[in-house]
C-alpha cells in the first residue's frame, strides 16, 4: 500500500499489477500458501508501455524458476532473463538509459545489452559486485 500511496497518489503515476506464476515453485507449502506468484508493480509517470505483440502486452507471465542460474550466482530472487527482456522492451526505446538498482545478478544488463539500452547500475554489496563482474567477464 505505502507504493501505491507513494507513487499514485503522491506522484500521479499510472500502474499496472503485473504477475510471474512461477510453474516450478519449490513444495515448501507447510502451513502457509505455495510461494508460486510474485508481484510486479510498475509504475510509470512520463514513460508509456508500448508492447509490440499480443505476448507482450499480457500482465500474467507463466515461467519458471531459474534454479541454474540461482546457484550460479547466488542470487536468491533472480529473475528469468526473458521476463526481464519484455519488461525494458515495453517500457523503453533503443536510446534509452535503464537504471538497475540493485545490480545482483546483473540479468537487467544482459537484457538490456540483447535489446539496445544503455545501463546505469548500482550495487553496495561488495560481494554481488564481484559476482556481477564476473558473469560479465565470461560472456
Amino acid at each position: 500500500m505505502r507504493y501505491m500511496n507513494r507513487y499514485v497518489t503522491e506522484k500521479k503515476c499510472t500502474f499496472d499489477i503485473l504477475f510471474w506464476h512461477k510453474n516450478n515453485a519449490l513444495p515448501t507449502y507447510s502451513n502457509k500458501y505455495l510461494t508460486d506468484c510474485e508481484y510486479i508493480l510498475h509504475f510509470r509517470k512520463w514513460a508509456s508501455c508500448h508492447p509490440k505483440n499480443y505476448e507482450d502486452a499480457k500482465t500474467v507471465y507463466l515461467w519458471s524458476i531459474n534454479h541454474k542460474d540461482k546457484k550460479i550466482y547466488g542470487n536468491p530472487t533472480i529473475k528469468p532473463l526473458e521476463l526481464v527482456e519484455r519488461f525494458i522492451r515495453n517500457s523503453s526505446y533503443e536510446w534509452q538509459t535503464i537504471l538497475d538498482p540493485f545490480m545482483w545478478s546483473w540479468t537487467t544488463w544482459v537484457a538490456c545489452q540483447k535489446n539496445n539500452r544503455k545501463f546505469i547500475w548500482i550495487e553496495l554489496d561488495e560481494e554481488y559486485y564481484n559476482i556481477a563482474k564476473a558473469r560479465i567477464e565470461n560472456l
